[in-house]
């Protein structure tokens, strides 16, 4: 199973009663989250990327698509995993401060910014405060 499997089955019991959740496994649409869900007649998308102590790599299509999304209002975040298990979270993917280009197709993100805890329930809680 991959990191980022694991991470999905972590989070996934954690998701309100009433939640809308779909796990997207998009070949064809570079750039398209993760996870979608919906609440109230709010969406949410959730990218989920495997950290290492270097940050977590991002395709140059998928934040261009997540800030296309922001700049509509939409709510965008990234949730990370690490090998310790430690969940990370960055909120709406507008990280051109924290962000670095590591070839012409990938970025990274530094995790210096994000909120981190090891428990999925809080994570799902923090993005649905905002």
């Amino acid at each position: 199973m991959s990191p980022e499997q694991k991470l999905w089955l972590r989070l996934r019991p954690h998701f309100p009663s009433g939640c809308h959740v779909t796990r997207i496994e998009n070949t064809t649409c570079s750039g398209v989250p993760d996870v979608n869900f919906c609440l109230d007649g709010i969406e949410y998308w959730l990218e989920l990327k495997i950290v290492t102590e270097r940050g977590a790599v991002l395709r140059k299509f998928q934040y261009a698509w997540g800030k296309q999304r922001i700049l509509r209002q939409g709510r965008v975040y990234i949730i990370g995993y690490d090998s310790k298990e430690q969940i990370y979270y960055l909120q709406n993917m507008l990280f051109a401060s924290v962000c670095s280009v590591v070839d012409r197709e990938h970025l990274l993100i530094g995790i210096e910014d994000a909120f981190k805890s090891v428990d999925p329930k809080i994570i799902i809680q923090q993005i649905l405060l905002k």
